[in-house]
């Protein structure tokens, strides 16, 4: 586990990183922390530890929301970087809608697929 610095709002603000550790045939511990936060195959594969090569679906792509609060941009829910995110301007109905959404076309269409493959 550790600790990530943002410093985006205030100086303190931090993150949980929570890394696959392993034991060599030494017993010396390690981690890998590259793609830390996708698939990795688990211990008793074949290939433990290793990254699967899955990528996320979305990333970079269009996201439609609901609305968007100044300078935070639907994209900013997608573009993999910890100190940028995107924000509704409102948490508040409209018109009887739904308060806050956010749309990923990619991954809709995947679900679809894996819908009909099933």
């Amino acid at each position: 586990m550790s600790t990530i610095v943002l410093g985006v709002k205030n100086n303190f603000e931090r993150r949980l990183g929570i890394w696959p550790t392993y034991f060599d045939r030494d017993d010396i511990m390690y981690t890998n922390t590259t793609f830390g936060d996708y698939p990795h195959y688990l211990p008793d594969s074949d290939s433990p530890g290793r990254f699967t090569g899955w990528m996320l679906l979305n990333y970079k792509k269009s996201v439609s929301v609901s609305s968007t609060l100044g300078a935070y941009a639907a994209n900013y829910a997608v573009d993999e970087n910890m100190k940028t995110y995107w924000s509704a301007s409102s948490g508040k109905k409209a018109n009887g809608s739904v308060p806050t959404w956010v749309l990923f076309p990619q991954y809709m269409l995947y679900r679809s697929i894996m819908r009909i493959r099933t």
